[in-house]
């Protein structure tokens, strides 16, 4: 059994399309025709005729993104799609092989059955070895280190267990903005889970020009912080903000209890900090116009854009150093 690394669009686009449809599909346009026969140079020959004019060096890039979902990805293969929406892994597994649809939409006409059997698992469970060997630059990869499909295995089995790994396999090119976020989010994780959460979304409100106000600790009646603009807060827009750090997802019945919080705080809009995430049943589309819906991919952006505001307290509990590194280079 192999273990793949699979990416449903640049930006997610089609993230919910793959666990909808149960399936992984080769989302390039352009590629109209099955793939009859599954040689390097039958595909490689197709390529040529989808894309007239190519050079050889495109050609061999194309195959290695084509190739996988043709030919080279197995039944009962384990799949591992990396969510753009949250701070997680979705896991399924390969049902059989390639199949083709002529009638399906652009984009999905190539594709495999797959079981998404593990939805939005935490990355927070995983060690620093995993996130880098996922992180990779490419819509498909094969994890190659064998001691990092030895530990996701184990993982898979163990109702996600954590155990040591072993040394970094720099054979992938890895997306290291992407990975550095992942450790950011973990550390944040382990430092702030709890009541500590709501100061960090503090810092970051403040820092956007909010004046809030963070009550005791204990009951809250929904509300964790309050916020408005102006200098003593008087202005609009006037927000309540909940905030959770529990392991699961937090369910669209707990989401909804922030609107009747706004109601009774006479605010204007809300604010929710799920870290985990949601349940599938909270659509952000229901909530646009009244509530944002944070996750921790959007603390930790939120974190890297006003770290050089924040005070010198939380800075030295997120101590974090600008770098430098290549930008796309070919």
């Amino acid at each position: 059994m192999a273990i793949w690394i699979y990416r449903a669009g640049r930006k997610g686009e089609h993230e919910k399309k793959f666990l909808d449809d149960g399936r992984i599909y080769l989302t390039w346009r352009g590629l109209d025709d099955r793939f009859v026969k599954s040689s390097p140079d039958d595909i490689k020959r197709m390529i040529m005729q989808a894309f007239p004019g190519l050079s050889k060096e495109k050609v061999v890039e194309y195959y290695v993104l084509i190739y996988p979902i043709v030919n080279g990805i197995k039944k009962d293969d384990l799949i591992i799609l990396p969510s753009k929406f949250s701070n997680t892994f979705h896991f399924g597994r390969v049902l059989g092989d390639y199949e083709y649809d002529e009638k399906a939409p652009e984009y999905y006409k190539h594709f495999r059955q797959v079981d998404w059997f593990a939805i939005d698992i935490s990355k927070d469970l995983f060690d620093n070895q995993i996130l880098y060997d996922t992180n990779i630059k490419t819509s498909v990869g094969k994890i190659k280190n064998k001691d990092v499909v030895d530990y996701i295995e184990y993982m898979v089995k163990h109702d996600w267990n954590q155990q040591h790994l072993m040394p970094f396999d720099d054979e992938f090119e890895l997306d290291w903005e992407s990975a550095a976020k992942s450790t950011i989010s973990k550390y944040i994780y382990r430092k702030f889970k709890g009541y500590d959460m709501e100061e960090l979304i503090c810092e970051i409100l403040k820092a956007k020009g909010f004046t809030v106000y963070n009550g005791p600790k204990g009951p809250d009646g929904g509300q964790d912080l309050l916020a408005a603009t102006g200098d003593m807060g008087f202005d609009s827009p006037k927000i309540c903000v909940q905030v959770k750090t529990q392991s699961s997802h937090v369910k669209k019945e707990v989401v909804d209890e922030l609107t009747e919080t706004i109601k009774k705080f006479h605010a204007e809009y809300g604010l929710f900090v799920a870290w985990n995430g949601y349940d599938k049943a909270v659509k952000p589309a229901e909530y646009f116009y009244n509530i944002r819906l944070w996750t921790s991919n959007e603390v930790v952006d939120e974190v890297l854009k006003y770290y050089d505001k924040f005070s010198p307290e939380i800075q030295q509990r997120i101590p974090l150093k600008h770098i430098w590194i290549l930008n796309d280079v070919e």
